[in-house]
């Protein structure tokens, strides 16, 4: 076993990225950086010399579909278990990221840090690309738990509350027959006073965030795959699942073992039958003393409906139709957020009917009057489904063994007459996490065992909460079933409370026993969907965002596959096809075969409901985990659903070789090959051109896997690392074309092509400015009609923006801006006293040189002055700007953004109706756009509003950049030196009226007299931009490349269609090893240190600042700031971490809209560093000069 001291800088650098990537990086690896994450905490770089892999985001054409299985494998293959695995040492491992482990992982942070522990390590590992992607429920929220945990959850003075409720208004409870809705009583469990209608998945999104904040190592992306055990049988970790094993078993080229992480305390919170639980709860026999867990299936979809339809919080229950009477299970309808409905069905997977579909049930329930009414005119837009544990008080296991415990859903704490578990979940994940503290801090070796969270648990609500309702569920089996179930429910409920001598049995049987054979039961037929209210299951699908690495081994494993077909067909006539909501099982018609079938399964659908692990009879499927970050993304902000006609393909192995031999060869496609299709509607091609509308002359596509959504999916989840694999697998085209659902988008590779796309006046960049300036910058009515009607004839008013720009230009009017800031800067450096102060130094920068470039812009009256909480509301509204650009309802899912938009907002009209921009300390460029707006006739909350995007971009590329420049600096000592000797040559030191050392830089000299200063400014923006390059086609344009080799030097013509978007991702460009050599992923301060040759090569690729007629005004201010900051702290300054080591450079942030990279969420918040003059520089004051004037401070 191979072991290393830490791995946090290895797992933050992948985790953080939000996405664990899956397929090798063609460039050569490099060593993951170290950082500080929590307070006083260095992380040093493990052993480990590459970071997680990035995925595979685009693969190769295939003649089958790579993640489809049937019963022919092949035999290849190699043992991973003869790869060593590393190991990490942790306090605390918690298995899954929901609201149980989040819950659990908090409290022990908070209980560590009341005690001073901070030394204490608690690590969350979530098998889903994001916090709170693969989490899924209806959801009306009890808050009695987070009010326990965080209990200024939702106070108004908590920047960070929770802002996605709907309080709970009404509820209404009905009994559906086939046509009518019966108004019953709704039990006492079902009232929803006080609780909050939530998406589960922001929340569980938003607990991550404050879990990050409490110093809790959160890694998205890395799946739970095996439990680790002492040689004395107890838990000693987990481990986490291999990347790169090929779908037959054989070793692919971005191979890496799992890692494993051992804890002394080990909690499962993986939800209902955790995969991991599964194995632990037979190794200790901890059902010896309850019955068998019961599920549901939950089947949910999110609607927005019609504006005079919505009633926000009204909360509808149902039972009865479409469900048989022997069935369990009801139906959800809540209102809630802007517009918004969730509803689903839950149906109890002890039904008996194999040839019922929970799926189809739900279809049959939007039908029915009560909700199709609700539907009608309504969009659908998202979709999902998942089991829930039903079992109760009687199922509820032993939950504490030698070394860990079981949390949440996992353990079956859900209220079934509540229809909610998150409050109780939480409770027990805090419950266990007390626990564990009081046993690890009470001995600092060997095993624990947690008898105190047993105990914990018995003397909680939770258990009087389960007691009191433990017979109403088992009702449901009596012999009257449904309609027995529901009069002794109502008894329970409203008299005996649960205070009877007995408790009713859910039965022997388990929920797959439960599943009578298909000839002994009526055979049921649904009605085909209507595409409006009612949808076929692949739609649906299209809906859940999921996405799997295509080519890695099935994680949906079958003991015998020919046996399975062979028991299971005859018997039950293809009950997985049914039970499964995502269309994941099939039986394809094969004469060959001996039952005339063969079982299929497209695992690439799986939405991980694990319904198929509880339910199949002979229970010889296994839900394992697949590769970290696969799945679906249950967010109410997915993708828009597919157009009717484009039906979700079909994800099956083609047809055989002698059923395609006679098919016919079309020549539809970039890479043709045998297609039995002639119809566009009918096409299963991932890279057809009849498809995607595609023109010979337009540049090349580049097909995703799964087609027409693959590249939305990889976006979305993988953000800027799509982009980066993209330039790796593709690096010899120099523009090719990207299907995105129903259109299409150019991406630019070429740094000449890059340069002659900045120059042609065709390809503009206004029509996207239209659509950042109403949904990011949130432009009222007023600007965007100037934007979307320009006058005829004339200047437009976009055109009119770009004048006061001449004012950035080097010259008199940034001479004065540059020495206001540089003023400022002053200011700050000469506060800095002899001693080591310890700052959060992210946030320092960030506060601090906020108010230096706002005043230099606004003047001393700028709003950001005088209210401390407007500069976090900024830098709320800069973290979300692609929640605001590309989320639906942003007040609802993109709340803060969306709240510091409007503070800021607030501000700056309060400074221009008090007529601050008139002040003498204004600059030019301000008065100047000003003046301009008021030319047009914009109303002073119009030109206050559009100065909120000057104040934006202003701040907040620049001040990341400073954070980058400092930070790699100061992680090398040698760079330190040799730019200490270079500045020192451009440095004038003098003493001052008072005899007071002043030692003056003069910006000016940089470009000239410091090469290597200017180098490292560059490198650093290498490496930390992020920029898209967008612009739109505006009219039909023709693009020229000659390759290197073409013969006699011909060009390549590329026609590029009016309407399509192209991007110029430096994610790409600032990437590409052609360019900038073999080390391109490592920071190199002297690469812009060159030849002439190589200098030219570099400046096409080199575009931190656009180019064009969009070339960034302000970047001349911006390297005014950032040098002279960091020459000044090069020379007169340390900084080291708390314990007075050499600071590293953290992992970036993986965002998608940003124009310069970010540190991850929590190193911006926790990342301590100490700062002082450095020795024989104490007394020094720092001046500036800006071009032929100096500053005084």
């Amino acid at each position: 076993m191979k072991t290393t001291t830490s791995l946090r800088p290895l797992l933050a650098a992948a985790a953080g990225a939000r996405a664990a990537t899956r397929a090798p990086a063609a460039a050569g690896r490099r060593a993951a950086s170290s950082f500080t994450a929590t307070a006083g905490r260095r992380i040093t770089a493990g052993a480990r010399t590459s970071v997680a892999p990035l995925r595979a985001a685009v693969g190769a054409q295939t003649t089958q579909r790579a993640f489809s299985a049937g019963a022919r494998r092949q035999e290849e293959a190699f043992d991973p278990t003869t790869v060593e695995r590393e190991s990490d040492e942790v306090d605390v491992c918690i298995v899954g990221g929901g609201p149980a482990g989040l819950a659990s992982a908090i409290r022990l942070k908070q209980l560590a840090t009341a005690a001073g522990n901070d030394d204490f390590r608690v690590v969350v590992l979530e098998k889903a690309s994001e916090i709170g992607a693969h989490i899924l429920s209806g959801a009306v929220l009890e808050p009695r738990a987070i009010e326990e945990l965080i209990p200024n959850w939702l106070d108004e003075a908590n920047p960070d509350r929770f802002d996605g409720i709907t309080p709970a208004a009404g509820d209404k409870m009905r009994f559906l027959t086939k046509k009518m809705a019966l108004p019953i009583p709704a039990p006492p469990q079902m009232h929803n006073k006080g609780n909050y209608i939530i998406s589960l998945n922001q929340f569980t999104k938003w607990l991550g965030e404050r879990a990050e904040e409490a110093g809790v190592e959160v890694y998205p992306g890395f799946a739970g795959a095996e439990v680790l055990y002492h040689p004395d049988g107890s838990v000693k970790g987990v481990a986490t699942g291999d990347q790169g094993i090929a779908r037959d078993g054989s070793k692919k080229g971005g191979f890496e073992r799992g890692m494993e992480f051992h804890a002394r305390a080990t909690l499962f919170a993986e939800g209902c039958h955790g995969s991991l639980t599964k194995g632990v709860i037979k190794k200790f026999d901890l059902r010896r003393e309850s019955e068998a867990q019961t599920y549901g299936l939950g089947v949910k979809e999110v609607w927005e409906i019609a504006p005079e339809k919505f009633n926000k919080g009204s909360i509808t229950h149902s039972l009865g139709y479409p469900l048989p009477a022997d069935t369990y299970g009801g139906g959800w309808m809540y209102h809630f957020g802007d517009n918004l409905v969730s509803i689903g069905l839950v149906v109890g997977l002890d039904y008996p009917n194999p040839w019922l579909s929970p799926y189809q049930e739900f279809q049959k329930m939007k039908d029915h009057p009560l909700y199709r009414s609700v539907l009608e005119g309504g969009k659908c837009i998202s979709y999902g489904a998942r089991a829930l544990v039903e079992g109760g008080f009687q199922s509820i296991p032993k939950v504490a063994f030698p070394g860990g415990a079981l949390v949440g859903d996992t353990a079956g704490f859900m209220n079934v007459p509540k229809i909610k578990g998150t409050h109780t979940a939480m409770k027990s994940g805090m419950l266990a996490a007390e626990a564990a503290y009081e046993a690890l801090t009470a001995t600092e070796e060997g095993t624990v065992f947690l008898y105190d969270y047993e105990e914990k648990l018995r003397q909680s609500w939770i258990w009087s909460e389960l007691k009191s309702v433990r017979n109403m569920r088992p009702s449901f089996h009596g012999p009257l079933k449904l309609y027995g179930g529901i009069a002794y429910s109502g008894l329970e409920a409203f008299i005996l409370k649960g205070r009877v001598p007995w408790t009713l049995s859910h039965g022997s049987k388990t929920d797959a026993q439960a599943t009578k054979e298909a000839d002994q039961c009526e055979k049921i037929v649904y009605e085909k969907p209507d595409g409006e209210v009612t949808f076929d299951i692949l739609t649906s699908v299209a809906r859940t965002g999921t996405d799997h690495e295509e080519d890695q081994p099935v994680h949906l494993q079958v003991k015998d596959w020919k046996k399975h077909t062979k028991s299971m067909w005859p018997r039950f006539k293809g009950v997985e096809n049914r039970f499964c909501p995502a269309g994941v099982y099939e039986y394809i018609e094969d004469e060959g075969e001996e039952e005339g079938v063969r079982f299929q399964i497209n695992a690439q659908n799986c939405i991980h409901c694990k319904t198929c692990d509880i339910k199949v009879p002979d229970q010889d499927i296994n839900w394992t985990v697949p590769e970290g970050g696969g799945g679906p993304n249950t967010s109410t902000s997915n993708l828009e659903s597919p157009e009717k006609e484009m039906e979700y393909p079909r994800l099956q192995a083609q047809a055989t070789p002698e059923a395609t031999a006679t098919a016919v060869k079309l020549e539809c496609c970039s890479k043709p090959g045998i297609c039995t299709t002639t119809l566009w509607s009918d096409c299963r091609g991932s890279n057809c051109a009849i498809r995607y509308r595609h023109d010979a002359q337009e540049p090349p596509i580049v097909s995703p896997r799964i087609p027409i959504i693959g590249h939305l999916i990889n976006m979305i989840c993988y953000k800027q690392k799509f982009y980066h694999q993209l330039g790796q697998q593709n690096p010899d085209l120099p523009i090719f074309t990207l299907p995105l659902g129903l259109g299409k988008m150019y991406i630019i590779t070429s740094p000449a092509l890059v340069q002659a796309a900045m120059r042609k006046k065709s390809l503009s960049f206004e029509p996207l400015t239209v659509a950042f300036a109403e949904r990011m910058v949130g432009f009222g009515p007023n600007i965007m009609d100037l934007m979307h009607h320009p006058p005829a004839n004339s200047e437009s008013w976009l055109n009119a923006q770009h004048k006061p720009y001449d004012m950035l230009a080097p010259g008199a009017a940034l001479n004065d801006m540059n020495a206001r800031v540089l003023n400022s800067v002053a200011d700050i450096i000469n506060s800095i006293g002899p001693e080591f102060e310890t700052k959060q130094f992210y946030l320092w920068l960030r506060k601090s040189f906020t108010l230096a470039t706002t005043g230099a812009l606004f003047g001393a009256q700028n709003p950001l002055i005088d209210d401390p909480q407007l500069n976090d509301s900024l830098w709320d509204y800069e973290g979300g700007q692609a929640d605001l650009l590309m989320k639906p309802f942003p007040s609802l899912t993109a709340p803060k953004p969306f709240r510091g938009r409007a503070a800021i907002q607030k501000a700056l009209r309060a400074y221009f109706r008090a007529g601050h921009d008139q002040d003498s300390d204004v600059s030019l460029v301000i008065k100047g756009r000003v003046a301009i707006n008021r030319k047009w006739g914009l109303p002073i909350d119009d030109i206050a509003d559009h100065e909120l995007g000057m104040l934006f971009v202003s701040v907040t590329n620049a001040i990341p950049t400073l954070f980058w420049m400092i930070f790699y600096v100061f992680h090398d000592n040698q760079l330190v030196a040799d730019l200490q000797n270079e500045l020192l040559g451009c440095l004038e030191e003098r003493e001052d009226s008072n005899g007071q050392r002043e030692c003056v830089f003069s910006v000016a000299k940089f470009s000239a007299e410091c090469p290597l200063l200017v180098s490292t400014y560059q490198e650093v923006m290498r490496m930390t931009n992020r920029q898209l390059g967008t612009r739109t086609v505006i009219e039909d344009t023709y693009l020229s490349h000659s390759s290197v080799g073409d013969a006699a030097g011909t060009p390549t013509t590329y026609l590029l269609k009016k309407g399509t978007h192209i991007q110029m991702p430096s994610m790409i460009t600032a990437y590409a090893p052609a360019t900038w050599g073999e080390d391109v992923l490592n920071f190199n301060p002297r690469r812009f240190i060159t030849t002439r040759e190589k200098e030219r090569l570099q400046n096409r690729a080199f575009n931190p600042f656009g180019g064009g007629k969009h070339l960034c005004p302000g970047r001349h201010f911006a390297y005014a700031e950032i040098l002279g900051t960091v020459a000044a702290l090069v020379l007169g300054f340390e900084i080291v971490t708390p314990e007075g080591a050499q600071v590293s450079v953290p992992p970036i942030y993986n965002s998608l809209v940003e124009a310069v990279g970010k540190p991850l969420p929590a190193v911006q918040q926790n990342l301590l560093a100490n700062i002082r003059r450095r020795p024989g520089w104490e007394g020094v004051k720092w001046r500036f000069v800006a071009g032929n004037g100096t500053t005084d401070s």
